[in-house]
């Protein structure tokens, strides 16, 4: 089974065997659950969170934050809820995100694709003495196998009641030499911007200069080189101060867990 697919699978056992129904099925009915892959999740999900609440409410309720938001919010931005909001993507559309989650199964542009909401932080980006806040969000797509996952990063601003989107980041995934993310590093208006393979930066995407070709045979997650950039904020949005390409010798950047650091200068 795909990975998208026991994703959905788990969403499915989750939400539709419900956990006031668990209470008052007989012991025959719960086992039935237990055989069909149900009964475990369903388990673990009775023990952790209250018929009545999602877990995002559970954690709350117990006084703990959730992930998405763990640096304390600007009084400007505490009205925002990022885990339901809209982001605009690649191909020209926008996505809402629900608690977090947004999806699509077989879409005819992107096929079967999620994305979740990674971190929201907050950091004086363009100067002006008050933060901005940068929302990581992951774009994973799938067909016969995922592609490692894709990192999207919108920076916004707060005045009176208006959100505005500044500017965005886009890198590749980590699959198929696409300029997945190696590092990201911001201290207010500096970035350092590190992606797997020869890359370059069009001010909002970070996109291959060249892919190996058949004289440089190279795996589904392979990389022999990465780029790095250094990017300063400037008129609205970062613009490139330095660019450089190293060696990568360990070749391989399967589940490759990127350094991500945010703060002011």
């Amino acid at each position: 089974m795909s990975t998208f697919a026991k994703r959905s699978r788990f969403r499915e056992c989750f939400t539709g065997c419900g956990l006031k129904e668990m209470k008052s099925l007989a012991a025959l009915t719960f086992a039935v659950l237990l055989a069909s892959g149900c009964g475990r999740m369903l388990r673990q999900a009775q023990q952790a969170v209250p018929a009545s609440a999602t877990p995002w409410q559970t954690q709350e309720a117990e006084g703990v934050q959730n992930p998405a938001t763990l640096v304390t919010e600007p009084a400007e931005f505490r009205d925002i809820d990022f885990r339901n909001f809209s982001y605009p993507i690649s191909d020209g559309r926008t996505i809402t995100l629900k608690n977090g989650h947004w999806e699509w199964f077989e879409d005819a542009a992107l096929g079967n694709v999620w994305f979740d909401l990674k971190s929201v932080d907050y950091a004086d980006v363009d100067g002006d003495e008050k933060k901005e806040a940068v929302v990581q969000l992951v774009q994973v797509s799938c067909g016969a196998s995922c592609d490692g996952g894709a990192m999207l990063f919108y920076f916004f601003s707060k005045t009176s009641n208006r959100v505005t989107l500044m500017t965005t980041i886009a890198t590749g995934s980590l699959a198929y030499q696409e300029c997945g993310l190696k590092a990201f590093q911001l201290s207010g208006k500096r970035l350092t911007l590190e992606t797997f393979q020869a890359c370059r930066f069009d001010g909002s995407s970070v996109k291959p200069v060249k892919k190996p070709g058949a004289d440089e045979p190279i795996s589904k997650f392979g990389a022999n080189e990465f780029t790095q950039f250094g990017l300063v904020f400037n008129k609205g949005k970062f613009r490139v101060s330095q660019r450089e390409e190293f060696p990568w010798p360990k070749g391989e950047v399967l589940n490759y867990d990127a350094t991500i650091s945010i703060k002011d200068e």
